[in-house]
């Protein structure tokens, strides 16, 4: 009885203590297969690299704009007229003025991109289920199959550092066309110094390998190859009370500010009061989802109780997948009450408050391209996450459209609530920085650029909702057997 044991404990034992290099070569030719056989999850490997070229491209470009300000603000300042006024001396700080001000498009920029990064980092970690009971039933051990999963990230991860470098180096030229203080950049100003590409990098990489950890987490397979998921707890009532004690707080703190007095230390207080108004959306939120989603449950129709239960179950996820909204939303609330461009010469100087609107226009364009590149990674990855209701709907006779309203809906609920309250935590921000000299009309064409802004997100949203749809069809058609 023992010589039979023995060997089975020393196979176990060899099968843990597979070597990484192969797993890698395993998880290479199952990659392969699938894509020969076109039953494996390539979409999902495409839009993984896909959405790390752009995160790692617009981290690199975000990195090489605040390392040019920090560049310029060390340029000394041209000597003072004979009679200065007082705006002459408050240009003596451009520099760093400047350079603060690149500190708040990080502040709007910066989450919205470590989000897009986790997310594709854990994007297909459900598609990847079948695959992972397999091998688990087949004999690998637990850590085999999560350095192998690793090791298939930190591939994706590197391709598509590797593109988004590229990327951001030939794109570099173009921004000789923008113009800051009366002063074209330079054809290689964007580029960051030697050090800052490994930096970068490094942050990109480990910000994957922590989001593929948690997302692996989430799905547990026994040895016995049958896959169990993590089941989501229900979000507590104490973020309200943080989000109020948070609103509080900003108001206090940013009462205090007067933008007709802007400086260094001014612009460093509304960077920090800004970052605390996104943390305190990013903390409500999920609860704010999860109570309309519970309540508008019995309205509606079918595919609308399927939507919000949906959202209601996992208010967290159905969070993270609108989250990149909120960046936008703050933004544009924010546009909507900052003072007319007349007043803002008045106040801080012609040439200043034209950098201050491309600025805007520049963090806008890079808000709505992480917005359109995380929709449709969250929409795909959705797609295999539900798989099961999905397929169990679909047995007793929902059509293909019921799937798609519900997809819509689900992702339209969120989007709209949260994206509403940050919409208005940009408005208070704006009123209570800028007093009266915030723009008060609510029916100027600023406005209306504004809500064009939002409604034509919001199409592209749903568009993004639609991509997938052969994606699901896809799913649809698969005949699967669950291990049991």
């Amino acid at each position: 009885m023992t010589n039979t044991v023995l060997p089975q404990q020393d196979t176990a034992s060899k099968v843990g203590h597979i070597p990484t290099s192969a797993l890698a070569d395993l998880s290479f030719r199952l990659q392969r297969a699938g894509q020969e056989t076109r039953s494996g999850n390539g979409w999902l490997s495409t839009l993984a690299v896909i959405a790390m070229t752009v995160s790692t491209w617009l981290a690199l470009v975000v990195a090489g704009g605040t390392m040019m300000f920090y560049r310029r603000s060390l340029v000394p300042p041209p000597p003072l007229p004979e009679n200065p006024t007082p705006q002459d001396y408050a240009m003596q700080d451009n520099g760093d003025l400047y350079l603060q001000l690149a500190f708040i498009a990080c502040v709007f920029v910066v989450p919205a991109m470590m989000g897009l990064v986790a997310q594709s980092a854990v994007l297909g970690a459900a598609g990847r289920e079948g695959r992972l009971a397999t091998l688990r039933l087949i004999g690998l051990s637990n850590g085999a199959v999560t350095r192998m999963t690793l090791v298939e990230i930190l591939i994706q991860a590197g391709i598509g550092i590797a593109f988004g470098t590229v990327l951001s180096v030939s794109t570099a030229p173009f921004w000789a066309l923008v113009s800051f203080d009366n002063d074209y950049l330079g054809t290689w100003d964007m580029l960051l110094p030697w050090w800052g590409y490994p930096a970068v990098w490094a942050i990109v990489l480990v910000l994957a390998l922590a989001a593929a950890l948690v997302g692996l987490k989430r799905v547990l397979v026994s040895p016995l190859g049958v896959s169990r998921r993590e089941i989501p707890g229900a979000v507590k009532r104490w973020r309200l009370v943080v989000f109020i004690v948070l609103f509080v707080v900003t108001v206090v703190f940013i009462n205090s500010l007067d933008v007709k007095s802007i400086n260094v230390a001014a612009t460093a207080y509304a960077a920090f009061a800004m970052l605390v108004i996104f943390s305190a959306v990013n903390i409500v939120a999920p609860f704010i989802v999860q109570l309309v989603a519970r309540l508008s449950a019995p309205l509606g129709t079918a595919s609308d109780f399927v939507a919000t239960r949906r959202v209601a179950t996992n208010a967290k996820e159905s969070w993270r997948r609108v989250s990149a909204m909120t960046f936008l939303s703050l933004l544009l609330g924010y546009i909507a009450v900052i003072p007319k461009l007349e007043m803002a010469e008045d106040l801080i100087g012609a040439t200043f408050a034209n950098d201050i609107v491309v600025g805007i226009i520049i963090t806008f364009i890079i808000g709505f391209t992480l917005l359109m590149v995380s929709t449709v990674l969250t929409q795909a990855s959705a797609v295999y996450e539900q798989a099961a209701l999905t397929k169990a709907l679909d047995y007793i006779g929902a059509p293909v459209a019921f799937h798609r309203r519900a997809a819509f809906k689900q992702t339209f609920f969120p989007l709209f609530f949260t994206s509403f309250l940050a919409f208005l935590m940009g408005c208070f921000f704006g009123l209570i920085l800028f007093g009266s000299a915030a723009e008060a009309n609510p029916v100027s064409s600023r406005t209306v650029l504004v809500v064009s802004g939002y409604i034509l997100a919001v199409i592209l949203v749903g568009v993004a909702t639609l991509a997938v749809d052969p994606l699901r069809r896809k799913l649809l058609n698969r005949q699967v057997r669950r291990n049991d």
